[in-house]
């Protein structure tokens, strides 16, 4: 009452924000002076709430209490925040629930940082899956091209980024040791003058 009599909210709510640098031992403590800056918020400063909440989602970070810090990020309006947690964390579960319920633009989003960690464990199919989510077939392909799978690569790119076959087709002929292989390809594709050089290539070699 005396802070709202003095027009001291702002500065009671930041005071009682600042109590959570107590050690863990005090940890109940710093809790309830949270809820007490909610409710001197909530009392007189309606418009600080997602600033309190903020504080709180952060605070439980800090102590890897990730599902209440969700609940806090929610209720301060940031919802992108609690995704980035998990995120970092590799929870994509939880990082797409918090999407699908709070934020559907950050589903693509997800599915990227999901497909990422999928492809560089070898698990191509499920990361191919999420990025065509994502409507990220440009990426997809070059993940493919850069990991040298130049069928699945060449199958994406018929499909989504037919521009990009003869191109393919010329990263083949100059990677690949099967100049038959690269013939093939590039003649699919209508680089004829290539592709005699690939077959005239395979000959030299028998």
């Amino acid at each position: 009452r005396l802070l709202i009599k003095f027009s001291l909210v702002d500065a009671g709510i930041d005071a009682a924000l600042e109590a959570q640098k107590f050690d863990v031992a005090l940890q109940w403590a710093a809790t309830q002076k949270f809820d007490v800056a909610l409710q001197w918020a909530q009392l007189a400063l309606p418009a600080k709430l997602p600033y309190v909440y903020l504080k709180n989602a952060m605070y439980f970070e800090d102590q890897g209490d990730f599902r209440m810090a969700e609940d806090a990020f929610v209720k301060s309006g940031k919802p992108r925040e609690a995704i980035d947690m998990y995120i970092h964390q590799h929870e994509f579960d939880s990082a797409m629930r918090v999407a699908e319920n709070n934020d559907h633009s950050a589903i693509p989003t997800v599915c990227i940082a999901q497909a990422r960690v999928c492809f560089q464990q070898g698990n191509h199919r499920d990361a191919e899956t999420l990025l065509l989510r994502a409507n990220s077939a440009d990426l997809l392909l070059k993940f493919y091209r850069d990991a040298k799978m130049y069928n699945d690569a060449q199958r994406i790119a018929r499909e989504y980024c037919p521009e990009k076959l003869a191109e393919i087709a010329r990263e083949v002929a100059v990677t690949t040791n099967d100049p038959l292989q690269a013939g093939a390809m590039l003649e699919d594709n209508g680089e004829y003058q290539l592709a005699i050089e690939q077959y005239l290539r395979a000959s030299r070699e028998v």
